[in-house]
């Protein structure tokens, strides 16, 4: 699990890293977007990411413990004529 966490804070690090690359180089102004147009785009990034970093995150982590064999449903082999 702490390999897990890593990653995913390893991800949005680099997300949020990006963000400071564009806003650094040339800001936001090219977009002509106001304050709360800013604030609304930016929330939308870190959500989306945030969002899509923990769902592969916990893809990731699942094959894991299914790969290690602590997959819960994993109650061995089926009964005869299943």
């Amino acid at each position: 699990m702490k390999r897990a966490v890593a990653f995913f804070l390893g991800c949005l690090a680099l997300i949020a890293l990006a963000l400071l690359v564009i806003w650094a180089a040339n800001g936001f102004a090219p977009l002509g977007l106001e304050t709360n147009g800013l604030i609304a785009l930016i929330l939308g990034i870190v959500g989306t990411s945030v969002l899509a970093v923990g769902l592969m995150t916990l893809v990731f982590y699942s094959e894991r413990r299914r790969e290690q064999g602590e997959d819960r449903t994993d109650r061995g082999p089926p009964p005869p004529g299943v």
